[in-house]
Formats: structure tokens, sequence, C-alpha cells
């Protein structure tokens, strides 16, 4: 008679590193990280970004690092500041 095997466990998945936690200002994130990235993109074969590319890939880099902005709570009508 043979004996049941046991069942391998499953291995939890490592936690993800990013998405940072988005900070008011992080001295690493420079343009010269975005050069930096688009020289790497540049030496596999990709187009060197051009005009509004920089802006694109800026964007694209900084939603890859830092989470989104935390939403700010409502304010009903009566907590707004009032204008004189």
């Amino acid at each position: 008679m043979t004996q049941p095997q046991p069942q391998p466990q499953p291995q939890p998945s490592p936690a993800a590193a990013y998405p940072l936690p988005r900070a008011d200002h992080d001295p690493r994130f420079t343009h010269s990280l975005v050069f930096d990235i688009a020289d790497v993109l540049t030496e596999h074969g990709y187009p060197h970004p051009a005009h509004t590319d920089w802006t694109d890939l800026m964007l694209a880099l900084f939603r890859f690092i830092y989470q989104p902005p935390q939403p700010q709570p409502a304010t009903t009508p009566a907590e707004r500041p009032q204008r004189p």
C-alpha cells in the first residue's frame, strides 16, 4: 500500500519594492535620472527621446516609482472657509 505524498505548500510571493510612498521632495528624482534612463533605452535600440518625450518619460518614471497621491477628505460647505 502506498502512502499519499504530501502536497507542496505554496510559497508566498515576495512583496513588490515599488511603488514607494510619495514624498514631498526626493533628491534622487532628478533630470539626470531621466537622462540616464533615456540613455539605457537608447543603448537597447530604442529611439532617443525628443521634444515632449522627455516629459512623458519623466511622468512614467514618477508614476512607476511613487504611489498615487492620497485623496484629500471631502469637505462639507460648513467646513469650507467663508470668503469675506
